[in-house]
């Protein structure tokens, strides 16, 4: 392996790892070298989705020229975040909800991406899959997910918090489906 190839992997999103990535050409790298600039790489992108995200949460629940924030979002916390990035409403709703989800309902999955071992495709799946959970039910899927959850494709962390879902609360896919329906949405049954 290069010189300092062997550490990337140990570095944290931040300053010193962007100044070693800054320091290498990914031309000139090969196999394992060029997997540990990648996985860097990926680390920073994740770090900086979890640093946007925290943002568009508190510009959600900013108050008009005060640093403290509203408890929650409201109806207007959309189009805040809509006119900041010249996103579409929609877009900022989304991208708001999984803000909301990732700082109050699944933190740990908030402080995964943040330390940039999860991505935001990942991220969002928890989320998404376990809307129709209570809270505490939501937050044991990550807790046992999550160790596993970055090295397997989204389609198996699906299936694998459907399982877990499941398992501690038997009326959740039903009530999954239920909710697919009033939205006319087709959720298949795993």
């Amino acid at each position: 392996r290069g010189a300092g190839l062997d550490a990337l992997d140990a570095l944290a999103p931040g300053p010193e790892l962007v100044a070693a990535l800054d320091g290498i050409s990914p031309d000139t790298l090969t196999g394992d070298d060029l997997a540990a600039y990648v996985r860097a790489c990926a680390r920073l992108t994740n770090h900086g989705t979890a640093r946007l995200l925290a943002g568009m949460h508190h510009l959600g629940r900013a108050q008009d020229g005060r640093t403290d924030r509203r408890p929650g979002l409201d109806e207007y916390s959309d189009d805040e975040v809509a006119v900041a990035l010249g996103w579409s409403r929609s877009m900022a709703s989304r991208k708001l909800g999984l803000a909301d989800d990732l700082a109050v309902r699944l933190p740990a999955v908030g402080r995964a991406l943040w330390e940039g071992w999860l991505d935001e495709p990942k991220a969002t799946r928890f989320c998404e899959w376990t809307r129709d959970l209570c809270d505490d039910h939501a937050r044991h899927v990550a807790q046992v997910l999550l160790p596993e959850a970055p090295g397997i494709p989204v389609g198996e962390l699906i299936r694998r918090i459907e399982q877990t879902a499941a398992a501690i609360d038997p009326d959740w896919a039903a009530r999954r489906e239920a909710r697919a329906a009033k939205n006319a949405r087709v959720v298949p049954r795993g």
